[in-house]
This record gives C-alpha cells, sequence and structure tokens, in this order.
C-alpha cells in the first residue's frame, strides 16, 4: 500500500489519523491541530518513521515504529510539544495511541468489483496480527523499551481489531470453515458484515446445513473468549465502558430467499450468544409473503427477546433495518412465542413433553440427524454431523421420557435428533446483563407494512432503555411509545420530513416522576422552536438533540423550502431557532441543514456554539480514582517512628478533615468537578446525494 501512494498522501494520512484522534487527548493533541492547520501537510517522513511500506499490517503497528523516525518528523513532533505546557522536565513524555484497524473486503466498496477469489488474505492478515503480538511481547521484555523522554511525544500506532465484510458474497463452505478457526483461533473483529442468502448450497442439503451450522455458531458463539489472549486490542476511550466482544458487531442482511431450517439455524445460536453486544438485521421479507413473515417474527422473538435469550445471550444493541413487513398478525404470532413457557414446542408444533425442557452438552462424537423415520430411528443411509468436541448450550425439548432418540436445538444448526445416551445434562446459569435494552427500528421505504408498530412495542417495550425509530412514511405517537416503554430512557425519532429528534427522559425516571403529554410538532420548526423556548415545555426539558431540514430533503434538490416564495418562513425558521438558543439550556446539540449556499444569520448560530450548559458531563473513572486514592492515603493511620514530643502542626490539622469526607460529601465534590456540558451548533449545506435521496443520519 505504502508504494502506491505518494509522500504527500502519506502525510495526509498520518494528519488525518492523529488529528482524527484529538478529540479525546490531552492539549498536546489540540496544539498537534494547530500545527497541522497553520502549515497543512507536514512531510513526516511517513514510510521510515512508521513503517508502512512493505506490509501494512505487520509493519505499520509493530514495535519498529518506535526505533526508526526521520529527522523531519521527530522535529515535527518536539514543535508540537513545546506548545503543550503540561508537559513537565521532570515527568515522563507522553506516549500516544494512535488506533489503525484492516479493513478486509471481497468486493470494492463502489464499483462492486472482486478484490480477491478466496479468503487467503484475511488469514494473512490474523497471522501477521499473531505476529506482531509477538513482536510487541519480544520487545516489552528486552532492555530496548524506553519511556518518553521527559517534555517530549512519541506517537505509537496500535492495531485494533479488524473488519470484515462479505457483502455480496454467498454463504459458502470456505467461509465457514475460514470463520470457524478464526473464531476457534481467538482472532477478534470490530465488525463482521454477511449476506445470508444460500442459494448457492440449495442442491446440497448437508452441505447447506453444515456450512450454516459452522457460520453460525461461530459469530455466535456460546462461549466467552478473554481478550487478554486476542493479537489486537482497543485503544479504549474510556476505562469504565466495557470492551466489546470477540465481535464487537455484526450486520446480517437476511434475504427473503432463505431457507426456513436455516432462519432456524440463526436463531438456535442467537438465544446463547456470548460473542457480540451488537447486532444489526436486514430484515428483507417479502410484504406480499406472510407465511416466511411469520415464521421470521417468531423465532426473532425466540433468538432475540425469550426468557432464554435474556438469560443466556449477551446481546444489549439490537437494530432491525429496512424491515419488509412488521403486520399486527406478524406480531401476535410474535407474542404468542414470547409468552409461551415452552417456546421451543411451540415453534416446532409440538405437543407438551413429559419431561421439562432443560440445557445439556452434546458429547464428543454424537451423531446428528436432521430426520426420523416413522419407527422413531433415522432412515438407513442418512447423511448426519458428528463433532470432534462436545458441544454445549443444546437445548432438550419434546422429550418423552424413554424415547432413544431426542428433539435437541443445537446452536447454530437448528432442530436435530441426538441419542440420549449422547447427551449429559447441563447446569446453566444466567451470563446475561438482562438482555437487548437498546432498539433501533427501520422500515423498508418501498411498500413496506408496518401496522404492527405499537403492538411490537407494547410486547418487548419493558425491555428497553434506548429506542432509535426511523419514522419515514410512518405515524408515530411519542406519548403512545412512552407508555408502551415504561423503563424508556432515551428516544431518538429519525427521518422525519422537517426534523430528527432525540427525547431523553432520564431525570424523570431518576426522580420516579410520570412523564408529561410529550406533542410534537413534526412540520412546524417554529412552533417547535417556540416549544423549546418555554420553560413551561417539558419539551424544552426532554430535546437533547435536534436536527432541522430547511430543505424538502425526498424531492429534488431544485425544489427547497427557501426559494423566492416561502422565504419570509425559511428566514422565520431560523430566527425562531435563534431566539430559542438564547433561553434554553437542554438542548445539547442543534444541526440546521439549509439549501445550498443559503447562510443567513452563520455568525448568529456560531456564537452559540460551545457554550455551557447548566448539565455536567460524567466525570472520568480515573479522576475519581485519582480522587479517592489521596483520601484513602490521608485516613491511613501512620504509626509513629518515635515518641511524638511536639503538638501537631496547624498544617497536620489542616489535612485531617480529608479522610472524614462522607459520601455524599464526596459525591458533591464528584459534582462539582465533572466539566460542563457544551452545546454543539452546526449549520450546513445538506449531503452531496448526487440525486439520490440523501442519507438518513442518526440523531
Amino acid at each position: 500500500m505504502g508504494s502506491e501512494l505518494s509522500q504527500t498522501w502519506r502525510s495526509k494520512l498520518v494528519i488525518a489519523t492523529i488529528t482524527h484522534s484529538a478529540g479525546n487527548l490531552p492539549a498536546h493533541m489540540c496544539a498537534f491541530e494547530q500545527v497541522v492547520c497553520n502549515n497543512g501537510a507536514i512531510d513526516f517522513g511517513f514510510e521510515a518513521a512508521m513503517g508502512l511500506p512493505e506490509a501494512l499490517v505487520p509493519s505499520a503497528a509493530a514495535p519498529n515504529q518506535l526505533r526508526v523516525a526521520t529527522s523531519a518528523y521527530l522535529k515535527a513532533l518536539k514543535r508540537i510539544a513545546s506548545l503543550d505546557k503540561h508537559l513537565a522536565s521532570n515527568k515522563p513524555g507522553v506516549d500516544i495511541k494512535i488506533p489503525v484497524r484492516v479493513h478486509f473486503s471481497m468486493t470494492h466498496p463502489a464499483s462492486y468489483e472482486s478484490l480477491c477469489e478466496d479468503f487467503e488474505p484475511l488469514k494473512q492478515i490474523h497471522c501477521a496480527e499473531k505476529r506482531l503480538q509477538q513482536e510487541w511481547q519480544k520487545y516489552e521484555r528486552s532492555r530496548k523499551k524506553r519511556d518518553v523522554e521527559p517534555c517530549n511525544l512519541r506517537c505509537t500506532f496500535v492495531l485494533e481489531p479488524m473488519i470484515a465484510s462479505f457483502n455480496d458474497t454467498k454463504i459458502t463452505p470456505d467461509l465457514a470453515e475460514t470463520m470457524q478457526t478464526l473464531g476457534q483461533d481467538n482472532t477478534w473483529f470490530a465488525n463482521v458484515s454477511l449476506w445470508f442468502m444460500n442459494r448457492g448450497l440449495e442442491e446440497n442439503e448437508y452441505t447447506s446445513r453444515k456450512a450454516i451450522g459452522q457460520l453460525m455458531s461461530s459469530i455466535f458463539g456460546d462461549t466467552r473468549r478473554s481478550h487478554e489472549l486476542a493479537s489486537s486490542r482497543y485503544c479504549r476511550e474510556a476505562d469504565d465502558l466495557p470492551l466489546p466482544l470477540q465481535f464487537g458487531s455484526i450486520l446480517l442482511e437476511c434475504d427473503g430467499s432463505i431457507n426456513p431450517t436455516n432462519f432456524e439455524a440463526m436463531g438456535s445460536a442467537l438465544v446463547v450468544n456470548q460473542s457480540t453486544r451488537k447486532f444489526e438485521m436486514l430484515l428483507e421479507m417479502d410484504p406480499d409473503d406472510p407465511t416466511t413473515s411469520r415464521h421470521w417474527w417468531r423465532w426473532l422473538a425466540y433468538a432475540l427477546f425469550s426468557k432464554r435469550a435474556r438469560a443466556c445471550s449477551a446481546l444489549e444493541s439490537l437494530a432491525l433495518s429496512q424491515i419488509g413487513r412488521m403486520s399486527v398478525s406478524d406480531v401476535e404470532a410474535f407474542s404468542a412465542i414470547l409468552t409461551s413457557k415452552h417456546p421451543e414446542e411451540e415453534l416446532f408444533g409440538l405437543s407438551r413433553g413429559a419431561v421439562e425442557d432443560r440445557d445439556a452438552t452434546i458429547k464428543a462424537g454424537a451423531r446428528l440427524h436432521y430426520k426420523l423415520n416413522k419407527r422413531g430411528q433415522p432412515p438407513r443411509g442418512a447423511q448426519h454431523l458428528t463433532f470432534e468436541t462436545p458441544i454445549t448450550s443444546a437445548r432438550i425439548f419434546g422429550d418423552d421420557g424413554s424415547s432413544e432418540w431426542v428433539n435437541v436445538l443445537v446452536p447454530g444448526y437448528g432442530r436435530c435428533y441426538v441419542q440420549r445416551t449422547d447427551l449429559e445434562l447441563q447446569d446453566t446459569s444466567p451470563v446475561s446483563a438482562g438482555g437487548v435494552t437498546d432498539l433501533k427500528i427501520d422500515f423498508a421505504q418501498d411498500e413496506s407494512i408496518s401496522d404492527g408498530l405499537p403492538r411490537f412495542l407494547a410486547a418487548i417495550g419493558y425491555l428497553l432503555k434506548t429506542l432509535t425509530l426511523n419514522i419515514a412514511d410512518i405515524e408515530v405517537d411519542v406519548n403512545e411509545i412512552v407508555l408502551n416503554c415504561p423503563n424508556l430512557e432515551e428516544l431518538s425519532l429519525c427521518g422525519g420530513h422537517m426534523m430528527d429528534i432525540r427525547l431523553n427522559l432520564s431525570e424523570y425516571r431518576a426522580n420516579k416522576q410520570p412523564i408529561p403529554d410529550l406533542t410534537v410538532a413534526w412540520n412546524d420548526v417554529v412552533a417547535l422552536a417556540n416549544a423549546l423556548a418555554s420553560v413551561d415545555n417539558p419539551l424544552a426539558k426532554c430535546v437533547r438533540r435536534l436536527r432541522v431540514h430547511q430543505i424538502d430533503q425526498w424531492a429534488a434538490w431544485g425544489i427547497i423550502v427557501a426559494d423566492h416564495n416561502n422565504r419570509p418562513a425559511f428566514q422565520a425558521g431560523l430566527r425562531a431557532l435563534l431566539d430559542m438558543l438564547a433561553v434554553n439550556k437542554s438542548l445539547e446539540y442543534l444541526d440546521v441543514v439549509v439549501p445550498f449556499g443559503h447562510f443567513i444569520y452563520l455568525d448568529d448560530f456560531r456564537r452559540h456554539h460551545l457554550e455551557p450548559l447548566s448539565r455536567s458531563l460524567a466525570l472520568s473513572m480515573d479522576t475519581k480514582i485519582a480522587f479517592l486514592s489521596v483520601v484513602s492515603t490521608c485516613s491511613r493511620p501512620v504509626a509513629p517512628s518515635k515518641p511524638q514530643k511536639r503538638r501537631a502542626t496547624r498544617s497536620t490539622r489542616a489535612r485531617r478533615p480529608l479522610s472524614e469526607l462522607n459520601q455524599n460529601v464526596i459525591s458533591t465534590i464528584f459534582a462539582f468537578a465533572a466539566p460542563r456540558v457544551l452545546r454543539e451548533v452546526y449549520l450546513r449545506d445538506p449531503p452531496d446525494g448526487r440525486g439520490e435521496e440523501p442519507e438518513i443520519l442518526p440523531i
């Protein structure tokens, strides 16, 4: 890669990478931004300094980057360091961690041209990650390891988990085998995206089920792997936030042609998933196919929201996108599974078993069959699956207590028949944090069916703390949503004709107060601005983020609100927003999208950018720990080495009360020390859609 880039682009890449990190770094990074802004592209001797040219992954993030640097690069860092007043001569300098990430894709994201024919490059990336890990471990143990010199800066590239995109790539045995191998070898991914479309496997049911099972049990595995053993690591922005799991997030594009048994296989893995906390599904079911839609929603109820899912799955954040159909009848089928005491039997239409449903481990070498004949035995010559290692988290259901072959839901493989003697009962203790609490819903805009949404939220709303809805082409009642989601703390409504809005209800929830009536004037910017300017209107307290479209975002770009006939209304909307900003102290973010070049009142809006609000950010855990360590030190009794002959000095007495601070006082200190929220205000052109509908951005 390095040999293909000009030196200017290499320099810009360094600048962009480091500047991107500046918002999360201390003062020396602000100094870096100043140098960049004043000088443009700086020649850092990128190849020599960062070791990028030969092989991107092994060199860029290897320890060699700390030893090889051009004089121009070091001179630039010294110049940046000289602008940072926090660097002290009696303390080590600062090592700036810069995250880098490899993005593997089978096709070019713009041209969709094929980039590789197989998965060998993906395997090579994994091998390079392991080599890097070994190099760093060797460096940490060597004498070459050095602290940063006082009053100096050092930039260290840190390789984060990769992104793997398999969009427009069919699921094949090779893909399934590769992901299984990487998963078992503790390879970590920031994101994996897949196209769940198995037409190429339909000719052979055995091959299809085996490949789907391998893939689903790999990306939704029931084993939580240790990040300490991974060959890549995250640059954490906040120590008090939990690290992502092995698969940071997963995107699954579900094509309407999926074989029902393969969708069931996916659900059987999802329900016990311990590999990811964040999952997005594109539910591209045909609005005119109620049978498939009903089947999908039944399995989504079990895999994502059932009692077993809440107890056994690590999933917390879920996005259901491009939904083709969510009818009232679909949600009725969904709710039937959700409320069933024996959902597995309900899913497969079985009568109640004589023995309670229970979890089990399938022994290594056991045979898994998909069919039994009328005598309750596998058909002669039928293909079966066997595994060299035990399979945990299997679910026995519909058991009569005596048959040789038992119904078992196997993670990743769906319903199978396993001999009773090959099953060991498994004592499963819940490991989940409580199930999905963050949900995003987005309907396809071409003739989708969404009339089941209110009932859907009524069924699962009690689980949610955060909800995001794309309200394009659907009608929503904010008060009904709040009623159906009694624990909701944050509601985002995006895709509106005139505005996108985020409401925060956490103060009401914390004080156990009822949520007042929230009426939003969706098509009237002036009315909404006036509501946000009124201290008596609950919207003024709840609305934290707002995007206003002063254009017709769904029409051709030539049809704009700011045309000659609508110019007074256009200006009135902007003035109302400015008046609101002068009095509102709760709105944290305002994004005003105007027609190209219509930047009237730009300076007026700019005056409100980064103004402090009355609300504070959460104090970092590092700061709290540092303060408490001082308090703890002061509270320790010091045994005198010699008899005390003098009375305590005034300074000694003055320090004593610090050790006597109670919890309330410490909480108050933390509240005063927390930085205040700074409001962000933007006035900008619409995105360059190039004739297409603009992308709906999250608010």
